[in-house]
């Protein structure tokens, strides 16, 4: 696994909020029956996401930005 990992890195990413930021990491935690990496996520404090928790997150941002663009064309927020 390391050898792939040093072949192609994993990314990472900060996340910058108004008094703190959030380091993003991705690492390789073992490789499936069929050969594919298990992929876990690391957030500061929280350790080992799986991607299926992800894309909960993913979803979850998507609606907060669907959210966002009803209050705004709906005239709501000012």
């Amino acid at each position: 696994m390391n050898c792939i990992t040093h072949q192609y890195p994993l990314p990472t990413c900060a996340i910058h909020g108004e008094d703190s930021s959030v380091r993003v990491t991705a690492r390789v935690v073992g490789v499936s029956k069929v050969g594919m990496p298990k992929v876990v996520i690391d957030m500061d404090g929280v350790k080992g996401i799986p991607l299926t928790e992800i894309h909960k997150l993913e979803t979850f941002l998507t609606s907060v930005y669907d959210w966002r663009r009803l209050a705004f064309n709906k005239g709501e927020i000012k």
